[in-house]
């Protein structure tokens, strides 16, 4: 019998790919939060203008000096949307470039219209150039990406894409100028409503540090996106020091499934209550496969139910006159809501979100089950909390406790209303 010989497999060698460009310049700022959404990890060097940029080595990667320029294994890329469209690519089971042929073409639309409409108008109000033609054309593309958004929850289909991340990263690149408040962008509710939910992104924050919504100061901003770059810099000293990685754990680094932002691991707070006598697993099992939920599900449930580890909560969504007039914007307006939660919270929580209504007129209402006596933290630190009225319901009311069961259980209606949709969070 013949032995099969040894075969030797070659590492392949993967180098993290490179960053060049002053910090915080806005394009720099947009490849590096679609690097952040994408998950990966870029080298960033310090960067001089006036230096760096006239290198031979750097002009063999950006003949006319255009910046930012990423530096790959392939090669080099210079063009900050170009950029930001390759690093979707490698990371394409993040849907940032659509999902279809229609879908990419149009966040290809909204990104070129992007840089026309909103990038240059905005660098030059920056800058104190042309402020009132400026400002004017600035008005005219919120108004028009706000009445887009009227009938959508993001740019393009029912995701967050390459669009809204850069579309956001401008408007925030405009608030930190400190010539644009926050009160300027609410009269473009649906566009407001947009930012606020890319810009509470984990992802959007790791980039800009510390900041905790619109209106930061620039100065501030500036420091902690240093104190940022700092940190990476001395993180990648201390990687180079390491003899024992080997190329794999580089590949690993570089396109890791893990979070790019640094953890630290907390204890939760919930976990720190005192054990209760209900199941929330056990009841999460029995709501999914029971199939009479009103006769069967409900009796176990308020048998079982703890009310001192527990707490039942009805929620509704606090609508302007204009929202909620279409079923189908309603209903991505609840399940936009959900996924905008941390999963890790369904350890602790329990939902039916539904949305009731007919002829124009619709509204997003649920009943939650929370771990403790009160709203969790992960809960208010939604970016959507104060848009939501919450009352507490009380187990020992008749009444109260009719609204738990016509939420989780009803299916045709609830209180007259038809039910258009029904999200169950478990």
């Amino acid at each position: 019998m013949r032995k099969r010989g040894k075969r030797l497999i070659k590492k392949r060698v993967v180098t993290a790919m490179k960053l060049l460009g002053p910090k915080n310049d806005i394009r720099w700022l947009k490849v590096q939060v679609v690097a952040s959404f994408c998950n990966v990890k870029l080298n960033i060097p310090q960067f001089e203008i006036g230096k760096d940029d006239k290198t031979k080595e750097f002009l063999n990667y950006s003949p006319l000096g255009r910046l930012p320029v990423l530096v790959t294994p392939s090669g080099s890329l210079f063009e900050s949307n170009a950029i930001s469209k390759y690093l979707c690519n490698i990371r394409r089971e993040n849907n940032l470039l659509g999902k279809g042929a229609f879908e990419e073409a149009q966040v290809n639309m909204w990104v070129d219209f992007n840089t026309y409409e909103l990038e240059i108008p905005v660098c030059c109000y920056v800058s104190n150039k042309s402020n009132a033609k400026s400002q004017k054309h600035i008005e005219e593309t919120f108004a028009c990406l706000n009445n887009h958004l009227l009938l959508n929850q993001f740019m393009v289909g029912n995701g967050i894409t390459l669009a809204d991340i850069l579309i956001c990263v401008i408007i925030n690149f405009a608030m930190k100028s400190d010539k644009m408040d926050e009160s300027f962008l609410k009269k473009y509710g649906n566009l407001f409503r947009l930012y606020n939910t890319i810009s509470n992104q984990k992802q959007f924050k790791y980039v800009f540090a510390s900041q905790q919504g619109v209106g930061k100061k620039a100065g501030a901003q500036d420091k902690n996106v240093q104190k940022n770059a700092n940190n990476e810099k001395k993180k990648d000293k201390s990687n180079k020091k390491k003899d024992n990685k080997n190329d794999e754990d580089d590949e690993c680094e570089l396109l890791s499934d893990e979070p790019t932002e640094k953890k630290t691991k907390k204890a939760n707070p919930l976990d720190l209550l005192p054990p209760s006598s209900f199941s929330l697993d056990e009841w999460k099992y029995k709501f999914s496969n029971e199939k009479d939920l009103l006769n069967v599900a409900m009796p176990h449930f308020w048998k079982t139910y703890d009310a001192n580890g527990f707490s039942l909560y009805y929620m509704k969504y606090d609508k302007l006159e204009d929202e909620c007039q279409i079923s189908f914007v309603a209903c991505n307006m609840a399940g936009g809501f959900l996924q905008r939660l941390d999963n890790n919270f369904s350890k602790y929580s329990f939902a039916v979100i539904t949305v009731l209504g007919e002829n124009k007129d619709y509204d997003i209402e649920g009943v939650w089950l929370f771990r403790g006596t009160e709203i969790p933290f992960e809960m208010k630190d939604h970016p959507s909390f104060e848009y939501h009225v919450f009352k507490k319901l009380n187990v020992n009311n008749s009444a109260d406790k009719q609204i738990v069961e016509d939420y989780w259980c009803s299916k045709e209606s609830v209180g007259a209303r038809p039910l258009v949709d029904r999200k169950v969070w478990k």
